[in-house]
């Protein structure tokens, strides 16, 4: 029987990367989901021959996903998509799925959840895979709480995406944190 494999932010980067990855190597791809850009949703359904998909900023369309979350067993699922409220579906994820597999790329649900999140994935007997360096290092580190006194996040598609040659020993705190969403 083949996996199960769901995408959520499949018309991201990621996801399209993720997309033709599993074409030219035969791997079927189960369920796909974006925030709002339906048009390119079903153009990648099509050219992947997947049967359903969701677009998340149409209420009726997330509310079947929640069902579909809630009723079924999913093997491998991606969180390639931005925003904690990503969490939420991690939740009804985590109360149907035992011994699936959670690979995440989305910073903000390890920075939301962290703690919380991959205690429920042990529990629940899943395997949580950080995808991004970012959360390797902080899941796989053996920092307390106690000993953090500050976090500073940076991202790959950050302020300064466009301007590789930048000196950064150069660049001002409040530049940093400008980040373009």
């Amino acid at each position: 029987m083949k996996p199960k494999i769901l995408i959520l932010g499949s018309t991201g980067k990621l996801g399209i990367k993720l997309l033709n990855f599993c074409s030219k190597n035969q791997i079927k791809i189960f369920r796909i989901t974006c925030f709002k850009n339906s048009k390119k949703l079903s153009n990648l359904k099509l050219k992947n021959n997947i049967k359903n998909s969701f677009c998340l900023t149409n209420a009726n369309e997330k509310s079947k996903f929640i069902k579909f979350l809630k009723n079924q067993k999913i093997d491998l699922i991606y969180f390639l998509d931005y925003g904690s409220s990503s969490l939420e579906y991690a939740d009804y994820f985590l109360k149907n799925n035992t011994k699936s597999i959670i690979a995440i790329a989305n910073k903000e649900m390890i920075i939301a959840g962290g703690n919380l999140l991959i205690s429920k994935v042990s529990k629940t007997n899943n395997k949580l895979i950080p995808l991004d360096s970012e959360h390797f290092s902080m899941i796989n580190s053996k920092l307390k709480n106690e000993n953090i006194n500050k976090l500073y996040i940076t991202a790959s598609g950050g302020p300064f995406y466009f301007k590789k040659s930048l000196n950064l020993n150069h660049v001002s705190f409040k530049k940093v944190i400008k980040h373009p969403k």
